[in-house]
């Protein structure tokens, strides 16, 4: 069921992610599996159930700070939203554990906005 949802997930295309959370069916057959959760919250964002997804992303986080896909899948709801504090607060800890050139124009875009104090 894994490499299934990634699969269909890995287009980005909202249509095909209902068909994810139709396969998945009972969440208690799944919940105690990070990586499902992951295409739970991901295939709930690209519905645009912006809620729900925001739950899971943030559960995942609680359970393992270190989940990079869930803290960025949490950063595009809240730059949605204009949460821009959370948001820095975020990409700094994004860019803390797994810097990039990406995570790094995002930290100097937010600190010239006054986001990050240097």
């Amino acid at each position: 069921m894994l490499y299934l949802s990634r699969g269909i997930l890995a287009s980005g295309d909202p249509s095909e992610a209902a068909e994810v959370l139709t396969l998945m069916g009972d969440p208690q057959s799944w919940q105690s599996f990070p990586d499902l959760r992951e295409c739970y919250a991901y295939a709930s964002f690209l519905l645009n159930e912006l809620p729900e997804a925001e739950k899971h992303f943030r559960a995942l986080l609680e359970e393992d700070q270190s989940n990079q896909f869930a803290r960025v899948g949490l950063m595009r709801i809240l730059a949605g939203r204009e949460a821009w504090e959370e948001l820095a607060s975020h990409a700094e800890s994004l860019h803390a554990a797994a810097p990039t050139e990406k995570s790094a124009a995002l930290v100097e875009r937010l600190t010239g906005a006054g986001m990050i104090r240097s």
